[in-house]
């Protein structure tokens, strides 16, 4: 829609999302953003966005983990892969060990030569980053969970809860 901006002056009004001309009085209930004006000014209404949440105790790495501290292990696509395959390989050698009824001790052997030669956990997962150089564990995994795999923060919202707060229980 296209406004003539020397025969119509308008002025938004936010709350409506809507406008009145204050030279003659007409209205528009348009979204702002759709109004394009010839000349003088554009009005574009942005979208309204939270306060960023990195101050909450639930934000790590820009995702949020309240979810996975209520019901932790719950949602099976946040398992960590390099957690998930390396799981499926011993289940496997456990099922072959007990097929071919061998001893602990020779089932850990053969864990130990397969799992030198396994899986380099940077071909597993991308994302992949050691926490430190003596630490395989990824900076990114929170339990079983991949951090990266869980919603992004999207703000401050109700479940905010600041790092600096100390719970009663604490005290």
């Amino acid at each position: 829609m296209d406004v003539d901006a020397e025969q119509h002056s308008y002025n938004p009004d936010s709350e409506l999302n809507r406008g009145v001309c204050s030279l003659c009085a007409c209205e528009f209930s348009r979204p702002l953003s759709e109004l394009k004006f010839k000349g003088l000014a554009v009005f574009y209404m942005g979208k309204v966005k939270n306060f960023p949440g990195r101050n909450c105790f639930f934000n790590r790495y820009e995702h949020c983990i309240a979810e996975e501290l209520d019901n932790p292990g719950y949602k099976i696509l946040w398992h960590c892969t390099v957690l998930t395959t390396l799981e499926k390989s011993y289940d496997f050698l456990i099922h072959q060990a007990d097929a071919f009824r061998l001893s602990l001790r020779q089932t850990e052997l053969i864990w130990e030569k397969r799992f030198e030669n396994l899986y380099s956990w940077e071909d597993l997962c991308s994302a992949y980053i050691a926490r430190i150089p003596e630490d395989d564990r990824c900076v990114y995994l929170y339990g079983n969970a991949c951090i990266l795999k869980m919603p992004m923060c999207q703000g401050i919202c109700t479940l905010f809860k600041s790092r600096s707060e100390k719970d009663i229980e604490s005290l």
